[in-house]
């Protein structure tokens, strides 16, 4: 097998799937009771730290052990682990099967592994920024308000009148308006 690789793993105990698992098949995969295992079994009867799996000059190979038995099945057919005790037996893509290890079975995939994210997660986040900026571009253009928009609807902008500047209060009364007070609406 060359490239990339994947290892579709499943632990069951009891008849109830336990551990489930895509990993990564250029590491070596181990199932066990250590917390360092890449497959983790929270039971005593499974050793410590069994390697299953490792990868050698581009091959997935199962790791023979003594107390291996189960089968592998691929496109040549289906075999017994009991003749691969104390050797390893290449696997291609494609292959499936068992191993029981302690009171648990490991059943596994051999899959191609899934395409790279990178491209796919640069792209969304480039377009997630351009779309921010065409939204508050967009905004930005929206909230100025235009002087041919106001012409055409015949509407006139009116100046806020200026404030007065707070003066010190005086004694005389303010002086009573010279003109009259013309209403702003014509009536």
């Amino acid at each position: 097998m060359s490239g990339r690789a994947s290892v579709h793993v499943r632990l069951v105990h009891r008849g109830h799937v336990v551990e489930e698992k895509l990993l990564d098949a250029r590491k070596p995969v181990t199932v066990g009771h250590d917390p360092r295992s890449r497959v983790f079994a929270p039971f005593r009867a499974v050793p410590r730290c069994l390697p299953l799996f490792d990868h050698h000059n581009g091959q997935l190979w199962l790791l023979g052990a003594a107390d291996h038995v189960g089968f592998v099945s691929d496109e040549d057919g289906a075999r017994s682990l009991g003749a691969c005790v104390g050797s390893s037996l290449a696997l291609k893509p494609g292959a499936r099967g068992r191993v029981a290890v302690g009171d648990a079975m490991v059943l596994f995939e051999v899959r191609p592994a899934p395409p790279s994210q990178g491209l796919v997660r640069k792209l969304g986040v480039t377009l997630a920024v351009l779309v921010a900026l065409a939204q508050v571009a967009l905004l930005g253009w929206a909230l100025t308000p235009s002087p041919a928009v106001h012409a055409e609807s015949g509407a006139s902008i009116v100046a806020p009148a200026p404030t007065a500047t707070p003066t010190t209060p005086t004694s005389a009364a303010p002086a009573p308006p010279t003109a009259p007070v013309e209403p702003l609406l014509g009536s």
